[in-house]
């Protein structure tokens, strides 16, 4: 059922990206090539028992890999997409294995209310779905010392650079890239 829901919406906002001249779309250069993603959705359990109240946490995930040092990539792995993440933050256990650059000397930074030390970097990944995979997109992120925060993708070099779609109600939520990038 799902399958169909997106398929159906993903024939129409390309059939509207081609044939509206007057679309944002269109004149922003996107191509209508999507990458899905994926909605992941908890209810606390807890307030839900004592008070009756539904209270949902909602993450828009998406498959990313990264690029090694020998020219191969890393098997996909799950990431959150974070809007109010300015940078995409990466743990020690993935960037120690992808080809990195740092760009900055060891900083100490706020995320998620916690004060993580870490360095500015460059890395390369692309985004998956099952039929498509992206274009290697170089990216700045926060290159922390330890494993304590989730594979982040930010704002910075990845958001900035696409159309980010989700309509939660019809737990659809996908990616479209500009002309070009795919």
């Amino acid at each position: 059922m799902l399958e169909q829901i997106w398929e159906k919406l993903k024939k129409r906002l390309i059939r509207k990206l081609l044939t509206d001249p007057h679309s944002a779309f269109l004149r922003g250069g996107f191509s209508g090539s999507a990458i899905k993603l994926q909605l992941e959705t908890k209810i606390n359990g807890r307030l839900f028992v004592e008070s009756r109240i539904t209270y949902r946490t909602t993450r828009l995930i998406a498959l990313v890999s990264f690029h090694l040092p020998g020219g191969e990539w890393t098997k996909p792995g799950d990431a959150i997409i974070d809007t109010g993440s300015h940078t995409s933050v990466i743990p020690r256990y993935i960037w120690t294995n992808a080809h990195h650059h740092f760009i900055s000397n060891e900083i100490e930074m706020g995320i998620g209310g916690k004060i993580i030390t870490g360095r500015l970097g460059w890395v390369t990944l692309r985004l998956h779905d099952e039929e498509t995979i992206s274009p290697p997109l170089n990216v700045k992120a926060n290159l922390i010392d330890d494993d304590s925060m989730p594979l982040i993708l930010g704002f910075e070099d990845v958001i900035s650079e696409v159309l980010l779609v989700s309509d939660f109600q019809q737990s659809i939520a996908y990616i479209i890239f500009r002309r070009g990038e795919i």
